[in-house]
Formats: C-alpha cells, structure tokens, sequence
C-alpha cells in the first residue's frame, strides 16, 4: 500500500506490505522506496533529494550506498518505509503539464470513484474473495479461505 500524506509543510510517501508472509519484504519495501525517489526524481529534476528516508530493515554494515543514492539522510529500524520531503514540492507545477489532460483524467477518476462506491460489507467480501475463484467465497466454506 503506498500513501501520500502531507502535514505541517511535510510530505510524506509511505509504503507498507499488509499481506501476511510475505518473502523478501524489507528489499521489497526498500526496493518500492528507491523506485518513488527515482520516479520524483524524473518529474522533479535529477537534482532533487529527499529531507530524509525511513526503511523498516535491519541497519546493514555499511549505509554509504544508501545515502549516496538518496542523497539524504536514512534511518533504519523505523516502523515504515517512507520518504520524507517538503510538502512545497506537491505544488510545482510539471514542464510538460497539460491542464485539459488533467481535467480529463481528474473526471474519469471522479467517475470511478462514484462507480466503485460500494458498502462496507462488500468491500470486506471482495478482500476476503481476492484471488479465490468467484462463486467460491461465502460463510459455508469455512476453513477454506
């Protein structure tokens, strides 16, 4: 799950695994983190770097290489993955920014969101039936999901 917050003039870009055993996950986590500063990076200038970088692994021997790729301090051992950057950087405006693209694309996810406003208890029914077979999941099944 990915989450953009922004408060006190601090943004903040998260990732979390929620799935249960999941293998690798600290690389999975740090992975995700390096592919969002790259991609800030792209839309922002090479030269941008985040305040600072969270990662919920295991300090490793050597941090250089973080810190030389973030270009930020890192911290290590935290509950989150994150980067953490001023919230002023969600204001620029892109070199190549089309305003009638954004106002298309603002209205097919206002569209979306009204299509997919669905009930508490249905969105509990489409997690629990995800990746099983439709027709499979319901309350006599017990056992089997």
């Amino acid at each position: 799950m990915v989450v953009l917050s922004s408060q006190d003039g601090v943004a903040r870009i998260t990732y979390a695994i929620y799935a249960p055993g999941v293998e690798s996950s600290e690389q999975i986590g740090e992975g995700a983190i390096a592919i969002t500063c790259n991609v800030i990076r792209s839309l922002c200038g090479a030269d941008w770097a985040p305040t600072e970088v969270l990662l919920a692994s295991r300090r490793p021997a050597d941090v250089r290489p973080y810190r030389r790729f973030f270009r930020a301090p890192v911290r290590f051992d935290v509950e989150q993955n994150a980067l953490v950057f001023p919230a002023s950087v969600l204001d620029r405006r892109l070199p190549q920014a089309n305003p009638e693209l954004q106002r298309l694309l603002l209205e097919e996810v206002q569209r979306l969101d009204r299509e997919l406003a669905l009930d508490f208890s249905t969105k509990v029914r489409r997690v629990a039936c995800a990746g099983l077979v439709v027709g499979q999941c319901s309350a006599d099944r017990k056992g089997s999901m």
